[in-house]
Parts: structure tokens; sequence; C-alpha cells
């Protein structure tokens, strides 16, 4: 149980557990790499499997952060799914410039809610830096697609009824 059922775990007034998940190589590690090292270390190896902990602080409570990053994989899914255990916090991710990646979210979302039910789920786009890069934006054209919008990720945030939705670039922007 995390802060919903009010578990309190050794220093810390609160354990949150969050899950990472999304298509292999949208920038998941990135991300949390950033956040936890205060800047941007790319990622280049696919993750099997992840743990970060962090205690922070939130209006006044001291939190201790719990996040696992695990492998969009398929072959991975058992150790996925094991892991999805007493999550409170998923965050769902995909990145502007795959649109594979986008159109996997619906896929994404069932696996959470047939695993663990109702959850909150926070959509992320990543790699936001690169809406304005105009080769990324010329190779998609040439296979029929397009960087994925702003528009497009509220729209599939609305149809997958999650908590929230939001972009970031683990590269440009500050992640926290």
């Amino acid at each position: 149980m995390g802060i919903w059922g009010k578990r309190p775990l050794r220093s810390a007034e609160y354990h949150i557990k969050v899950n990472v998940v999304g298509n292999s190589g949208v920038g998941k590690s990135s991300l949390l790499m950033t956040y936890f090292k205060g800047y941007h270390v790319p990622a280049d190896m696919p993750t099997i499997y992840e743990q970060y902990n962090r205690m922070v602080r939130y209006g006044g409570w001291q939190i201790a952060l719990s996040i696992s990053d695990s492998s969009g994989m398929p072959l991975n899914s058992v150790v996925r799914r094991y892991n999805y255990k007493y999550t409170d916090v998923f965050i769902l991710c995909y990145a502007v410039d795959d649109p594979n990646s986008f159109a996997d979210l619906p896929k994404w979302a069932r696996e959470i809610r047939s695993t663990v039910g109702y959850v909150p789920i926070v959509l992320v786009a990543l790699k936001d830096d690169l809406k304005g890069d105009a080769s990324i934006a010329e190779k998609l054209e040439w296979d029929g697609e397009s960087i994925i919008t702003f528009k497009d990720g509220k729209e599939m945030a609305k149809r997958l009824n999650v908590h929230s939705f939001c972009e970031c670039s683990s590269l440009r922007s500050a992640v926290r």
C-alpha cells in the first residue's frame, strides 16, 4: 500500500510505488536517470528492470519514492506484470517521434488495468525536444507519419481515461 493506504515506511511518512512503462526505446530510462542524477544521461542499453529510490518532501510530508523502470519488450511481460503489484501510480510513456509507441498506448493501459485494476495513470510524452528537429520530421514524413502533437497526446489521455498528461524532454527540460 502507498499513500492511499497510508502505510508508513521507516523514516518516511508514506511510501509511493511508481511503475514507469511503455515501449522499449521511448526514453523511460533516460527520464529516470535525469531525475535521479540531475542531468541528462543517455541510456544506451535496453533495461530489463531497474529500481530507483529517493526520499522527497511534498506538502510538508516525507515520502519514500520507489520507482521501477521495467522493460518494454514483450519477452519480459511476466517480470513486468509481477512488478505491477502494489503500484500506487503508473507513468505510461511514449516518444513523440515514435508513432508505434503512441499506437501501443491502449495495449499498455489494458495490461495495467487487467493486472491491477484501477490505479492512477499519468501519460507522459517523452523526447519533446525533437518536435523542432527538421530531420526527424522529414524521416517520419518519408514513412508517411508525423511527430505526435500535444493535441494528439491530450486526446489519447482522454480516450484512455488517465489521471493526467504532460510532455517533457530528458535532454532539455527540468525533470522533477
